[in-house]
């Protein structure tokens, strides 16, 4: 009996798939060879491309060119300009300075024809010759030198002085110098970087630099109008009148002293600003001094306290401390307390803004000034006067610690009471009585109060014993306006009670 086929494998079924598929597959292979071989042989023709649509994108716009630097702020470039309009000088005296003790710059620098002089540095300010320098520089010259950064000498006649800022103005017989420009010092910043320049220690021309510190400085004793800039930039013997440069190489000011505790630099320059030195040259020039006008007042800067003590909404204006008898001032109308916010429109913000623009308006002119007074404003007019020598002030009365002083009802402070015969006696004649300042705690000297401050009015009320100090009290708040009386004049503060 014939057997049928037995059981397929696995590997014999797919065996008979690749033999049935075999032929297709290599069909399919060899047609794709043949068309990719005739594709290469044969591309396709480049399609045109809009004139609108770059392959490549656009290149990038030329950078702009890098701007100009500005003429002036490499340090070397700047002094290569300048340098020629610094100068040192020589003030030739029979003796020695009056200044070699005090703390401005100039000093002594070694002997010359029998003479002590006194070295200091100076600015050109016009290319015929005209300098300007300190005032205690060339004060008391027998002969006065000048020498230029290329090392000529000339003798130097002076133009002009004024002491009370400090500033004089030479002349040489030259020509076609290098005048120095001059920067507006109100516009100069703190911070702003600066240049000092001057015959340091009478070595010739030395450069340091520093930053602008501070501005407006006063009160410092340096000269009897001041308003300086303070510098960082170091300063030594022989700079006085050199220039304090910004980095433009403009003038912004004269350097004219230092603060010290040690009689050396110890960062602290003062530096008579460019608007004020501009002011006093072109006087100088056109008439060879100063004919200042006095108004004849004492003034104290508000601060923002004593402006709400004045019920004032801003800390401006300056207060009056002292009128002069039978002055402008008391002829005008204006009293002791009184706030002046402006002087022919200018406002006033300190001490020196009033002193300075009555002084440079000049003897016989009538001003106009706008004052509050009692939470009112009002208008006084006054006609200046030509500037008087003020009076050597009182003596000061005793100040000694006084065990048996009695409490004055303010914070901290033991008094004592003054009859007027012992202010007469002193030189105080237009005070009626007062209260002796014997003791002080903490509180009251925070306040500013002094031992030996004789205590004149509380919030506007003449004091004259402990009784009238204690009325003046009764009134709300922590604190009370006090007048006090001093060798120089009054000064008002706020103390606690």
């Amino acid at each position: 009996m014939a057997l049928g086929p037995g059981p397929v494998s696995p590997e014999g079924v797919l065996m008979k798939v690749f033999a049935v598929l075999r032929m297709p597959l290599l069909l399919l292979g060899a047609f794709g060879a043949v068309a990719m071989d005739w594709r290469l042989h044969h591309p396709a023709p480049a399609q045109a491309v809009p004139v609108s649509a770059p392959i490549l994108p656009a290149p990038a716009a030329p950078a702009p060119p890098a701007p100009a630097r500005a003429p002036g702020l490499l340090v070397p470039d700047l002094l290569e300009r300048v340098t020629p309009s610094v100068v040192s000088v020589f003030s030739l005296r029979a003796g020695p300075s009056p200044h070699d003790s005090e703390s401005s710059f100039s000093g002594p620098a070694g002997d010359d024809h029998g003479f002590e002089p006194n070295v200091g540095s100076g600015v050109i300010v016009r290319s015929n010759g005209y300098i300007v320098t300190n005032h205690h520089v060339i004060e008391a010259a027998d002969d006065i030198k000048v020498r230029l950064w290329d090392h000529r000498e000339f003798r130097a006649t002076v133009i002009g002085r004024d002491p009370r800022t400090d500033l004089s103005v030479l002349r040489i017989e030259a020509e076609g110098l290098s005048a120095i420009p001059f920067a507006d010092s109100g516009a100069v910043r703190v911070g702003e970087p600066v240049l000092a320049i001057g015959n340091a220690l009478g070595l010739g021309q030395t450069v340091s630099s520093g930053i602008i510190g501070a501005r407006g400085r006063s009160g410092l004793g340096v000269a009897a109008e001041e308003d300086f800039l303070e510098t960082d930039a170091s300063m030594n013997p022989g700079s006085s009148g050199g220039p304090l440069l910004n980095l433009k190489g403009e003038l912004v000011g004269i350097n004219t002293a230092i603060a010290t505790r040690t009689g050396g630099f110890q960062g602290i320059g003062l530096v008579i600003p460019s608007r004020l030195v501009q002011e006093i040259v072109d006087a100088l020039l056109r008439d060879g001094k100063i004919d200042r006008g006095w108004l004849g007042v004492m003034v104290q800067d508000l601060t923002p306290d004593l402006a709400v003590a004045f019920n004032l909404t801003a800390a401006r204006g300056v207060i009056v401390t002292e009128v002069c008898p039978q002055g402008p001032a008391a002829k005008a109308g204006l009293r002791r307390g009184d706030i002046i916010l402006a002087i022919d429109a200018h406002p006033v913000a300190t001490r020196f803004d009033l002193d300075h623009h009555a002084a440079m308006r000049g003897a016989t002119t009538t001003i106009t000034l706008r004052v509050w007074r009692k939470g009112k404003s009002m208008e006084l007019h006054a006609q200046l006067e030509p500037l008087r020598e003020q009076p050597p002030p009182p003596a000061e009365m005793g100040a000694e610690e006084d065990p048996e002083g009695q409490p004055s009802g303010l914070d901290g402070v033991t008094v004592r009471p003054v009859p007027p015969k012992l202010l007469r006696e002193s030189g105080i004649a237009d005070e009626e009585g007062g209260l002796l300042v014997t003791g002080l705690e903490r509180p009251g000297r925070f306040a500013g109060l002094r031992r030996g401050d004789l205590i004149v009015e509380v919030n506007g009320r003449p004091v004259r014993d402990i009784d009238h100090l204690l009325e003046g009290l009764c009134l709300k708040g922590s604190s009370v306006l006090v007048r006090v009386r001093r060798p120089e004049g009054s000064v008002y503060l706020l103390v606690p009670y």
